[in-house]
């Protein structure tokens, strides 16, 4: 079965989407069979992977049974790597979601036992909310990852969703992966002290790498691209395969990857 791992912040602009597209492309280059699932009705990780704007299922219809995952699942020009989309209509199926009293917070855990020996990993980017679609991440999911700003906001405010993460590991198994520090930049005081802030927060999860600020990033983005495909000797590509390697470093594998450049 495949290990799920959600991106989650409640906080808006930590870079959880980009990550999630960075961290699953290095995945698929190394060897591993990645789904990402946008679980977000903003769509922004749709937008970036799907450039014709073509009028598609989303994962919201799979949820729901209004279409099998054969019809939703999309294949992206990246290797072993596929994506769920999502869409604005997701914020309606999740008031659905609210009505089902038994099953509301294991829509998508149910859904993903479907396919997940289909695939190595599952990638769930999450919403800036700790709303029932979050919860639904969480609980589908083994392990979380955590991207962080270095600024004391946003530090402060990882208390609310570590409660949560506690709360549905009350119900069900899930531990926090890693912390990771994103749109870094090296050289501040100001962030080199909240980075040693949050190792005090998080003694055993705050990972080495950090994801420095680097136009390629937001280019590659823009192209509908992981930055490793437009720029594999880029600062960010290297921060975004330093990150994985770690990540593989944390992971229960029984699949050897091949060698992440």
């Amino acid at each position: 079965m495949a290990i799920v791992i959600s991106i989650a912040n409640q906080k808006g602009g930590v870079a959880k989407t980009t990550s999630c597209l960075n961290i699953g492309a290095a995945l698929g280059q190394a060897g591993y069979k990645t789904l990402l699932v946008d679980f977000d009705p903003q769509s922004s990780l749709t937008k970036i992977l799907n450039r014709e704007n073509q009028t598609i299922r989303y994962v919201g219809d799979w949820l729901q049974n209004r279409c099998v995952f054969t019809d939703v699942v999309q294949r992206s020009p990246h290797e072993n790597l596929d994506y769920l989309p999502s869409h604005i209509h997701l914020r309606g199926d999740e008031m659905d979601m609210q009505k089902d009293f038994i099953n509301g917070n294991e829509f998508l855990s149910i859904k993903l036992q479907e396919v997940g020996a289909e695939y190595d990993f599952v990638l769930i980017d999450t919403l800036p909310s700790l709303s029932l679609l979050c919860i639904n991440a969480l609980f589908a999911s083994q392990f979380v990852l955590i991207p962080s700003k270095m600024d004391y906001v946003s530090i402060g405010g990882l208390s609310q969703l570590t409660r949560l993460i506690a709360d549905v590991k009350k119900k069900k198994p899930i531990e926090i992966l890693g912390v990771f520090s994103t749109i870094y930049r090296t050289g501040v005081k100001r962030q080199e002290r909240c980075y040693n802030e949050l190792k005090a927060i998080f003694p055993s999860h705050v990972l080495r790498a950090k994801i420095r600020i680097n136009a390629a990033i937001e280019e590659a983005a823009y192209e509908g691209l992981p930055v490793t495909y437009l720029d594999s000797q880029c600062r960010g590509a290297q921060d975004y395969h330093e990150l994985t390697k770690e990540i593989l470093q944390r992971c229960p594998l029984k699949k050897k990857a091949v060698p992440v450049a």
